[in-house]
C-alpha cells in the first residue's frame, strides 16, 4: 500500500488552496518516514500532517516550524514560529525547495512523534537526544534552558549536527 497517496494533497506537493474542499481542509493524513517524497522508506515509522493552507501573506519554506492563524487553528498558517514560541506544525520537508506560496495549500506535520527533516539556526551544536525548542524564522536550536524553556519543539535523532546554520537536520516532533 502506498502511504503518500492522496488524492487532494501529497508529501512534496503544493496545490492552490481553492482546490481543497472546505470539508478536507484540516484532515489529517499518513506521513511517511521519507527524506523526498519519492524516495524509499527510511524507517516503519509514519506520523501524521494536516492539510492546511498558507495565510501568512508570504512564501514559507519546507521544514520550518509554524503558528496556526487566529481563528483557524489547524486549517490555516498564519506565520513562521518564532523564538520561544510554541510550533504548531512544521511545514513538510518534501516541498521543493521553492517553499509554499501565499494561498497555496501543503502538508503540515501536527502528529507529535512523526519524523520530520528540519533546519537548525545553528547557535548550537546537536546530538542525538537533544531537546530543541524554536529559534526565529521557523529554524531550530538546542534548548538548554533548565527545565526547558518555551518553545519546546521536539528532540534531535541525527547523531550529530554542527553549529552551522541552515543544516538539515531529522527531527521528532513534539510540540509544546
Amino acid at each position: 500500500m502506498d502511504t503518500n497517496v492522496n488524492a487532494l494533497c501529497s508529501q512534496g506537493q503544493t496545490t492552490l488552496g481553492t482546490r481543497i474542499p472546505a470539508s478536507s481542509l484540516g484532515q489529517m493524513v499518513p506521513f511517511p518516514h521519507k527524506l523526498t517524497a519519492n524516495g524509499d522508506l527510511l524507517s516503519g515509522r509514519s506520523g501524521g500532517a494536516r492539510i492546511v493552507i498558507n495565510d501568512s501573506g508570504g512564501t514559507l519554506l519546507p521544514g520550518r516550524g509554524i503558528r496556526w492563524k487566529d481563528g483557524y487553528y489547524g486549517l490555516k498558517i498564519g506565520a513562521l514560529s518564532g523564538a520561544g514560541e510554541p510550533a504548531d506544525g512544521v511545514i513538510d520537508h518534501t516541498i521543493p525547495s521553492a517553499g509554499v506560496a501565499n494561498g497555496d495549500a501543503c502538508l503540515v506535520v501536527t502528529q507529535p512523534g512523526t519524523p520530520v527533516y528540519v533546519v537548525t539556526d545553528g547557535a548550537n551544536a546537536l546530538a542525538r537526544g537533544d531537546y530543541l525548542k524554536t529559534a526565529a524564522d521557523g529554524e531550530f536550536t538546542k534548548d538548554t534552558g533548565t527545565p526547558s524553556t518555551n518553545g519546546k519543539a521536539g528532540s534531535c535523532e541525527d547523531t550529530t549536527i554542527a553549529a552551522t546554520d541552515q543544516l538539515r537536520f531529522w527531527m521528532e516532533f513534539s510540540p509544546h
